[in-house]
């Protein structure tokens, strides 16, 4: 349902960090997570205002040093709208990861090109692995997501329309290691020197639950608007012996329909009426999942 700003997610209880980068890094999910930029990632246009940009060969990337609320071992999304610059080589979205690449929690693309979400810990299963591989200069929508309690590990990515691309679930086994006093980071994994992300970022979320699918359809799905207008005019005219009453004209038109009609009657009475024109505006703003409809009448 468009920026995570806008849904009902935002205000979710189990947001422990989000990252709009509308031209800075900071954390909107209120726990104060803003990261540090380092050897200078910039900022372009995104999916949604702004983004980051990281070049891998310059070794771009924005951490945050030892996050308490980010040291999750238990249910976790990952998520971001990414349009990778290069798909050659092993490169880490966000995450967890310490400086000897042994204990971490990251979205990553395997191989470059095939989305993927890892959990260290784990003694079946520590990773799942799209089978199809992404574009580069494309715009996808990347979430991962494990369930300590069924012990799924999932990793979905859409297009940039929204639609769903590959939906790809593993069972694991084992216990997801500790993750305290390591860093989060954006554009590599947290400590770890290497695999840095080559391309653009937008939108970056963790929370401490595993999401729904239809959670998860929402926040890759792209929003559409529509307008509609409708205007209706009453017109009445006086004579001594008979009035004649022309009511209800009604013209309305929308995005896909106009619709006309016009009814006249006569009465043979003597009448004083007024002329009155009544506008009314109505907005619809059109999501995949909702229709809120307001009619402002004047």
């Amino acid at each position: 349902m468009a920026e995570l700003k806008t849904t009902a997610l935002y205000q979710d209880a189990n947001l422990q960090g989000y990252w709009r980068m509308e031209g800075d890094w900071t954390d909107e999910s209120g726990n104060g997570y803003t990261l540090t930029p380092t050897n200078s990632p910039t900022f372009v246009s995104g999916k949604y205002g702004q983004a980051g940009d990281f070049e891998a060969s310059s070794s771009q990337y924005s951490v945050r040093t030892d996050p308490t609320n980010l040291e999750i071992t238990s249910d976790i999304t990952m998520c971001a709208w990414i349009t990778p610059e290069t798909v050659t080589a092993a490169q880490t979205i966000l995450g967890k990861n310490n400086s000897a690449n042994t204990a971490y929690r990251m979205i990553y693309l395997s191989g470059g090109d095939k989305p993927a979400i890892i959990i260290s810990g784990l003694t079946t299963n520590i990773s799942v692995i799209s089978t199809g591989t992404i574009s580069a200069a494309t715009r996808y929508f990347v979430i991962g997501r494990y369930n300590s309690t069924t012990q799924k590990l999932n990793i979905r990515h859409y297009n940039d329309s929204g639609t769903l691309i590959e939906n790809k679930e593993v069972t694991a086994s084992g216990s997801a290691s500790d993750m305290s006093t390591i860093d989060f980071a954006i554009g590599r994994g947290g400590e770890f020197d290497g695999e840095y992300f080559d391309g653009i970022v937008d939108d970056a979320a963790v929370f401490n639950r595993f999401l729904t699918d239809e959670e998860a359809d929402n926040l890759a799905a792209s929003a559409g608007t529509t307008t509609s207008t409708s205007t209706s005019t009453s017109t009445t005219t006086t004579s001594t012996s008979t009035s004649t009453s022309t009511s209800t004209t009604t013209t309305s038109t929308s995005t896909s329909t106009t619709t006309t009609s016009t009814s006249t009657s006569t009465s043979s009475s003597t009448s004083s009426s007024t002329s009155t024109t009544t506008t009314s505006t109505t907005t619809t703003w059109l999501y995949p999942f909702e229709v809120v409809q307001k009619v402002i009448q004047l």
